[in-house]
């Protein structure tokens, strides 16, 4: 009877783990077919209008952390994130539902919707960090971020890197925290090695060095 019950959950756990391993190469299938596509941006601009919701009208976002502003931010990036909330490489229950057929219906409607929202002005937040980006967080941007990022947090299109340059300071903060306890489990596993070489005072020197940037 043990041997049978050790048998069915090994059976199990390997289904799980190939249903896993499954995840990243449909999200990058996806993220591919809709990088390759021509965006209807007046498609984009209606599809947004669901996104409008949480996001806000002009992609603001909430100042509190819960949302962020995505204004402005790449297309490629945008894409990215979408295929990972819509094969649950990334999880989110409420853009898991915003993101499913229902929303989206496929790689189109991914560029559609990414490109209209790429193409918006940049929102400045109403309410950065405590501090005026001191230079213990532009310090450890420079040093440890920047590579990345880009020296000004701009970001990069075409390696799907995020612009951090006016992210909501509860936002940033919030994910490198969650990335830190391994709570964010679509990081690259280098970047949350690196994470978790930061001192917590660390972490809100450079998230409010970020959310004070001017696009």
């Amino acid at each position: 009877m043990l041997i049978r019950v050790g048998i069915s959950a090994a059976i199990l756990l390997a289904v799980s783990f190939t249903a896993l391993a499954g995840l990243p190469r449909e999200r990058e299938r996806e993220f591919q077919a809709a990088i390759h596509l021509s965006p209807n941006v007046s498609h984009g601009r209606q599809l947004f209008e669901t996104c409008a919701a949480c996001h806000g009208a002009a992609a603001e976002g909430v100042s509190d952390g819960t949302v962020p502003t995505i204004a402005a931010q790449h297309f490629r990036v945008i894409a990215w994130e979408l295929a990972g909330f819509r094969t649950q490489s990334r999880r989110d229950p409420r853009m898991e539902h915003f993101t499913d057929q229902h929303h989206l219906g496929g790689p189109q409607d991914i560029a559609d919707v990414a490109a209209y929202v790429s193409q918006l002005p940049p929102i400045t937040p109403s309410a950065p960090g405590g501090g005026s980006g001191d230079a213990r967080g532009r310090q450890i941007y420079q040093s440890r971020c920047a590579s990345c990022h880009g020296v000004n947090a701009e970001g990069d299109d075409r390696q799907h890197t995020p612009r951090l340059a006016g992210q909501h300071y509860q936002y940033l903060l919030h994910q490198l925290a969650n990335a830190t306890e391994d709570r964010r489990s679509s990081f690259a596993p280098d970047h949350m090695r690196a994470l978790k070489h930061f001192e917590p005072g660390d972490l809100t020197s450079v998230c409010d060095y970020l959310a004070h940037l001017a696009l």
